[in-house]
């Protein structure tokens, strides 16, 4: 950039290793140190968006493009409109805003399960609070760890970076195509016997699907599993095709 006089600049970060790659908005600040004057870079990971085959695109449109219809988008009006459309502050009170949607939402769903509220009537330290906090939390996590490719890889290999980036996304496709209930048949699967237990795999309608084990307190099963008592809400829930899923 500074060979060619420019101070801001639109770069694609491509790899020939990687499938995603990144859209970053660089700028070059001059700042003077007494008598000396020194650049500054921004961080490439600050103002960026990750694109590619299975990155999730939504933030791109929501943030700079101002539309998921391509016919709706806005043009930028000038560079600090720009800033604002990449920066990473923005976007955390949007991530924030939407966490605090979704956990009254799954409260709202799983406070209306008559059989559910059975289970924390009988354990007093359990409310739908902590039920939904938990739940969301451990799905949270389960996101990050799919972009790290830790999830749903080949059993045969012994690293943990071949796994599916769109791991929950799979998972649910599968369990609507089969007609199973993705919380019953999958999540609890997934939460409780696969990154709660020490093995390398959990086995889910027939498949034995690669998970880490996480030694920590996040996975433990925290409620009394009855099985006479079934609270398992719809698919619905964990569907985001109008916008409002998990």
């Amino acid at each position: 950039m500074a060979n060619f006089s420019k101070r801001k600049a639109l770069v694609f970060f491509v790899s020939d290793n990687a499938d995603n790659y990144r859209f970053s908005l660089i700028t070059i600040d001059l700042k003077l140190n007494g008598k000396k004057i020194t650049k500054l870079f921004s961080n490439p990971r600050r103002y960026s968006f990750l694109l590619g085959e299975e990155a999730k695109i939504g933030t791109l449109h929501d943030k700079l493009l101002k539309s998921r219809e391509m016919e709706a988008t806005e043009r930028v009006e000038d560079f600090e409109d720009l800033l604002n459309r990449f920066s990473v502050e923005s976007v955390s009170k949007q991530f924030f805003t939407e966490y605090k949607r979704l956990f009254e939402y799954i409260k709202e769903i799983f406070g209306d399960i008559p059989t559910l509220k059975i289970i924390i009537s009988k354990d007093e330290n359990l409310n739908i609070d902590i039920f939904a906090r938990k739940l969301l939390g451990q799905i949270v996590f389960i996101y990050f760890m799919q972009r790290k490719k830790w999830l749903g890889g080949n059993p045969q290999n012994e690293n943990w970076d071949d796994g599916k980036q769109n791991f929950l996304r799979w998972a649910f496709d599968y369990c609507t195509k089969n007609e199973l209930n993705f919380y019953e048949h999958f999540l609890e699967s997934l939460f409780y016997k696969g990154l709660n237990e020490k093995n390398e795999s959990f086995e889910f309608n027939g498949m034995y699907i690669k998970v880490p084990y996480l030694n920590g307190g996040l996975f433990e099963q925290f409620y009394e599993k009855d099985e006479t008592i079934v609270f398992y809400p719809t698919n619905d829930l964990f569907s985001n095709c109008d916008e409002t899923g998990i």
